[in-house]
């Protein structure tokens, strides 16, 4: 997948506010990532934080938002997003293939930029799943995201 077919299948439904202009630049890439659910769940972040807030707490403005993981594990403190969680979870299909957005983090490590529930959902079933991502690679501290700046 190349950025224009990036931007065309994922501008309306990724929710995160991504700098959409800076993506325009020579220097930005999409790479094809295929991982193994569960096994590379330790991977995967979300755009998430603790109690459904929309970013950083007051008390804590460095806090990363929780991994895949974390948030399955903390599922209680996910607020309104247990419902979508339960409705994904209950639609489960072994051996499926989901493909989802991305952006490459350090280390090998991706921030999910849509299908986070679905993806949570198998991390709490913990059932065997193909994560295909389409994941943004940029320059290293590059400012792609605009309201989760910690996470570059």
């Amino acid at each position: 997948m190349d950025k224009t077919e990036f931007i065309g299948r994922y501008r309306e439904r990724i929710r995160v506010r991504l700098d959409w202009y800076a993506l325009g630049g020579e220097e930005w890439t999409v790479r094809t990532v295929r991982l193994a659910l569960p096994q590379d769940l330790p991977k995967l972040w979300t755009p998430w934080y603790a109690n459904a807030a929309s970013g950083p707490p007051p008390s804590d403005p460095q806090a990363w938002p929780l991994s895949v993981e974390h948030a399955a594990a903390n599922r209680a403190r996910l607020g309104a997003n247990q419902n979508t969680l339960d409705r994904h979870m209950a639609e489960w299909r072994e051996d499926q293939i989901i493909e989802a957005p991305a952006l490459a983090l350090a280390r090998e490590r991706f921030l999910l930029l849509d299908r986070n529930h679905h993806v949570v959902a198998g991390a709490l079933l913990l059932r065997p799943a193909t994560l295909m991502l389409h994941a943004l690679v940029g320059p290293p501290g590059a400012k792609m995201l605009l309201d989760l700046p910690r996470l570059e």
